[in-house]
């Protein structure tokens, strides 16, 4: 009886060790924190909730991570995971901080996290026209974008306005439209 008890404790702290080890954390913020891209010095600039799930936009040195924990029973852990780092938009007056889109059955979503540091801009509208959304923006606030449907970055067909409705920038690559570098993929003046 004692040596079964034994043995049971054993194999339960060696369960234990193996989850914390692997990732699962109680809350998504940790579980985020968890992913090894992420680390510990981060601030957290935005959290959105919607039918994917959590998404946790961090600010790290100069780029932006975006972060999905995802629930297994009492647990979270997240190995998704996207990056600004490489994007030539470290300078820029708009810069799309935070992007994930998955189709994961059976929820799929897109969310699109704009920071806006120009004084000129008013309004950002995205989205293919079939589900397109219009909102106002205010100076060095994240706006934040969602759907329920998995979009690629050039399907949202994302412009930033100014109050008289004058297009002021364009979000994509850089015109003539031949060029292809993901580093380029931003926003961009009109």
């Amino acid at each position: 009886m004692k040596k079964t008890g034994i043995i049971i404790s054993i194999t339960l702290f060696v369960a234990v060790i193996f989850i914390v080890l692997y990732g699962f954390r109680f809350t998504p913020e940790s579980a985020a924190k968890a992913n090894s891209f992420v680390g510990n010095n981060v601030t957290l600039v935005s959290k959105v909730d919607v039918a994917i799930g959590t998404v946790l936009v961090y600010k790290k040195d100069n780029y932006f991570l975006t972060v999905v924990p995802h629930r297994y029973g009492l647990l979270w852990i997240s190995h998704d995971s996207t990056t600004t780092k490489d994007i030539d938009d470290k300078n820029d007056l708009i810069r799309t901080v935070g992007w994930y889109s998955t189709t994961n059955s059976p929820k799929q979503g897109t969310v699109m996290v704009i920071q806006i540091k120009d004084t000129n801009v008013a309004t950002i509208t995205a989205g293919p026209d079939s589900d397109r959304v219009s909102k106002a923006v205010k100076l060095n606030q994240y706006v934040v974008f969602s759907w329920d449907k998995c979009y690629m970055g050039w399907q949202l067909n994302a412009i930033a306005l100014s109050a008289d409705g004058s297009n002021l920038y364009t979000y994509g690559y850089p015109p003539p439209s031949n060029v292809t570098d993901t580093k380029e993929f931003r926003w961009h003046k009109v």
